[in-house]
Order: C-alpha cells, then sequence, then structure tokens
C-alpha cells in the first residue's frame, strides 16, 4: 500500500514539474498554462452538464406524478358517478378529459332467472394510449 502512495505522489510530483517547467520560458511570470485553463473548463463543463441531467429527470418525474394524481382523481369521480347511477349504469368508451382520457366497462352477471344479480363496474385513465389507474368495484342489486 506504501509503495502505491509513493507512485502516486512522484507521479503527481512529475506532473507538477512538467507544468511548472512549461512556465520557465515564459520567464518569472505568475499565472495559469493553457492546458491548466482547458482542463479546467472541460471538468466544469462535465460538472454542468450532469447537473442540467439531474434537473431535467426531477422535471419529468414531477410531471408522470401529475398526470399519475389526475388520473387517479378522473377514476374517483367517474366510479363515485357510476355507483350513483346503480346497477342501471352502462359502459362508456374513451372519452378525453383535457391530456387523459377516461373509459368506463360494466359488468351484468345474470342469475338463472335472467335478473341482474352482480354489476362489476371498472373505470380506467390511459395517457398516450398507456393505461395510469384502474379500478374496479361490484354492486350486487
Amino acid at each position: 500500500m506504501k509503495g502505491i502512495i509513493k507512485k502516486i505522489s512522484q507521479g503527481i510530483k512529475n506532473w507538477m514539474s512538467i507544468c511548472r517547467g512549461s512556465r520557465r520560458f515564459a520567464g518569472n511570470q505568475s499565472g495559469f498554462t493553457l492546458i491548466e485553463l482547458i482542463i479546467t473548463v472541460i471538468i466544469l463543463g462535465f460538472i454542468a452538464y450532469s447537473f442540467t441531467n439531474m434537473g431535467s429527470h426531477l422535471l419529468s418525474t414531477s410531471t408522470d406524478n401529475e398526470s399519475l394524481y389526475r388520473a387517479v382523481q378522473i377514476s374517483r369521480n367517474r366510479m363515485e358517478e357510476a355507483v350513483g347511477i346503480g346497477t342501471g349504469v352502462s359502459s362508456k368508451g374513451w372519452t378525453a378529459s383535457s391530456s387523459l382520457e377516461w373509459n368506463r366497462e360494466v359488468t351484468v352477471l345474470k342469475s338463472s332467472d335472467g335478473q341482474p344479480s352482480l354489476v362489476a363496474i371498472r373505470v380506467s385513465v390511459r395517457k398516450n394510449g398507456v393505461v395510469l389507474c384502474t379500478l374496479v368495484t361490484h354492486m350486487a342489486d
């Protein structure tokens, strides 16, 4: 382990002597060499790029969460509406609600005498063809 540390410190000393040697030709002026400035700009560029990516990821996640929240709200409202209608509720195709679409599927199970005995209601909300939320409930007659 000590040997590795010694080699690293020797490498740093060699690198610094090379940097100092490039200044030797400029006389006794103090300042940074062009190479040092270029390396600094490159490193700062990488740091700025990583923060930019992180920021855009946070914004897209926030938008996805908002869409999911709105999808759940629409599902709940449409489910409450369907339950309020009762067993006479009917299916409804995809209907636009801003950037989201919702639909209601109703399945009626009938008893042996042909009377409805159980109604299954499924409300789904989708965005760009991808279903974000589905609620299902059953009502007995």
